[in-house]
């Protein structure tokens, strides 16, 4: 039986710096499988905003659509030239890794004072796509590996002819 976990959430209910609410959650643990293809997508300012050296700022952004059964991976190297994307931000009630999700803000954190304008490229993203898988099953799994394992001898086995050659 797989162990559940408990947590709650706190989520900006309508607007960033708005009223907040808080959902409870139990939920068995998940892992989950990457496919072999993403999709970059630019965050771009949607706004003038002044900022300040080492002060982050949430920025409004051009919304990003974050399709069914996918993940988001910052690219480090893309950045804006007075700062980097630390992360985006999502309002309204959470959803699940199955249903299509959206941000519309990002919080950046400058390197200089400045200035962004709208339609600047502040970063990029890399939208994965993934497979949710239970937690339980790679745990069951590598269960059964160790128990196969268990009390071989392993100087013996890479002696072995069949032994993959980089490995001796």
């Amino acid at each position: 039986m797989a162990e559940k976990i408990e947590f709650d959430i706190v989520y900006w209910k309508d607007k960033i710096f708005g009223e907040t609410e808080v959902i409870h959650k139990e939920m068995e643990e998940y892992a989950y499988r990457i496919a072999g293809i993403g999709e970059w997508r630019a965050v771009i300012s949607d706004e003038d905003v002044k900022i300040e050296a080492f002060k982050p700022k949430v920025i409004k952004i051009k919304r990003i659509e974050f399709p069914p059964n996918s993940i988001a991976i910052k690219l480090e190297r893309m950045r804006h030239a007075y700062g980097s994307v630390i992360d985006v931000l999502h309002v309204g009630k959470p959803k699940y890794v199955e249903r299509v999700r959206y941000v519309d803000y990002a919080i950046f954190l400058p390197i200089c004072d400045g200035e962004i304008r709208r339609g600047e490229l502040l970063g990029v993203i890399n939208i994965v796509y993934v497979q949710p898988i239970a937690k339980s099953k790679w745990k069951t799994f590598f269960k059964e590996l160790e128990e196969f394992f268990a009390g071989k001898d392993f100087e013996k086995l890479t002696e072995t002819k069949g032994w993959p050659y980089l490995f001796r």
